[in-house]
């Protein structure tokens, strides 16, 4: 499925995996959380290549699904709600921990920053 891009972990992860373990490289921590196989505990990545975040960044005006209602994802990092039930298609999650990382260009795959990419 992967080869042929049927089906694939979100960006963060496939980029990123096995960066650490193929290549040693290595990053600052960006302060995402991972499960520790041994233990089981969720513990604080202490770089951002040994365990690649598992989640990518959405615009502040994207929706989730929280145990009180519709939230925007700006407003739960604004307002630091960690812990707030966010629905993950199964059940409801809580959330973890936030991060705002700034504004960024966004460009397309070809590197361009046009809407008509070729």
């Amino acid at each position: 499925m992967l080869a042929r891009q049927m089906g694939a972990p979100n960006s963060p992860q496939w980029f990123n995996t096995g960066l650490h373990w193929a290549y040693g490289i290595e990053g600052p921590a960006q302060g995402h959380y991972y499960v520790d196989a041994q233990s089981g505990e969720v513990r604080l990545s202490e770089d951002s290549y040994t365990h690649p975040q598992p989640h990518a960044c959405a615009e502040y005006h994207t929706q989730v699904n929280t145990e009180d209602g519709i939230r925007h994802i700006g407003e739960i990092v604004e307002k630091e709600l960690v812990g707030i039930k966010v629905f993950d298609g199964d059940s409801y999650t809580p959330i973890l921990a936030t991060a705002y990382n700034g504004e960024k260009e966004v460009f397309t795959t070809c590197g361009r920053r046009d809407s008509n990419p070729r």
